[in-house]
């Protein structure tokens, strides 16, 4: 369930791993490495990504909307 915090829309894991058609495990990973895993060659450089994550009190994520609706934008493209 989407949750507001300061004005801003803000996904429960579930629902911006499903937007992005991937598990919410490998959202968690994405976010923590800060980038995107790498297609093919090995020399190419990863693809940076910046999701802007709250964490309440005990510990649940929350990933800003407007962040997972842009890298699903990005993810779309790099596909086509």
């Amino acid at each position: 369930m989407a949750k507001i915090i300061d004005g801003e829309i803000y996904l429960s894991p579930m629902e911006a791993s499903q937007i992005l058609g991937i598990s919410h495990k490998t959202l968690e990973r994405w976010a923590e490495a800060g980038s995107l895993p790498n297609r093919g060659s090995k020399n190419r450089a990863r693809k940076k990504i910046a999701l802007e994550v709250v964490r309440t009190a005990t510990g649940y994520r929350y990933y800003k909307r407007e962040g997972i609706q842009k890298l699903s934008q990005q993810l779309q493209n790099s596909t086509a």
